[in-house]
């Protein structure tokens, strides 16, 4: 990315965490709007640069909607602002680009967590909220030598991915930064955000990141959607059956994985 580049992105971060500053400042009686704007920008100033941080991810970062005409307004948005990014940009544009992703895969895997439930209920009369799912795993590379791998889980009456799960050993914003001095003012401005960030995920043999991946997802179930995947069907690898049984997700006497 070029300097000029370099300067748009951070103008444009400073920019939208000052504009959220402000609104939670109180004019004070008989202050202009001039005077106002600039006694904003003076206390923005002498704020310390982990609380600028902190804003400029909470402007970046809206809150996810709750309604269906919340969330149709607000992918709207998201692809008039793609639209918007500058080709230059191009780090603005992989951030951007990689939220609006994110957001329309939740509410894509909320809607078919839905249909798989409606559907299940109607033909089973599924009163305990327990649904069956496939599971299987892919990785980046061919073999179990890979450092990145992915789990999907899809629903058994729709066929549709309800949740995914990324693994990898891997985090290059952790590598790039290891030679810095840990004690640093500019290493701990990194490392106090980075903690959202950290992508290294799993630790050992590859061709475990499945059965992990697995686990994970099942224990995530009851909060994420309310819902117990009691029926498990793999594609026989049969270590990521054994895995999730043992994990007991839903606890001892909760547990009624079945493998197809």
């Amino acid at each position: 990315m070029t300097k000029k580049c370099q300067k748009a992105v951070w103008g444009f971060k400073r920019s939208t965490a000052l504009t959220l500053f402000q609104k939670h400042l109180q004019r004070k009686e008989g202050e202009s709007n001039a005077m106002f704007l600039k006694r904003g920008r003076a206390e923005y100033a002498a704020l310390s640069v982990l609380e600028k941080q902190k804003l400029a991810r909470e402007a970046a970062t809206p809150a996810l909607p709750i309604t269906l005409e919340e969330k149709k307004k607000y992918l709207k948005q998201l692809m008039e602002q793609l639209k918007k990014v500058q080709s230059g940009h191009r780090f603005y544009h992989k951030t951007t680009y990689n939220k609006a992703c994110t957001t329309v895969q939740n509410i894509s895997m909320q809607a078919a967590v839905a249909q798989e439930y409606e559907q299940a209920e109607e033909v089973e009369g599924n009163e305990n909220r327990d649904i069956h799912v496939l599971s299987d795993g892919t990785w980046m590379t061919v073999g179990f030598s890979s450092q990145v791998g992915v789990v999907t889980t899809i629903g058994m009456k729709n066929g549709k991915v309800i949740d995914t799960q990324a693994k990898s050993k891997v985090c290059k914003s952790c590598d790039s930064w290891k030679k810095q001095d840990p004690n640093s003012d500019k290493y701990c401005a990194w490392a106090a955000p980075h903690a959202a960030d950290f992508t290294l995920t799993h630790e050992g043999f590859s061709g475990l990141m499945e059965a992990s991946g697995t686990c994970d997802i099942f224990k995530r179930s009851v909060e994420q959607y309310k819902l117990r995947y009691t029926g498990f069907v793999g594609d026989g690898y049969t270590n990521t059956y054994k895995k999730v049984s043992d994990s007991m997700p839903y606890g001892r006497g909760g547990q009624h994985t079945a493998r197809g």
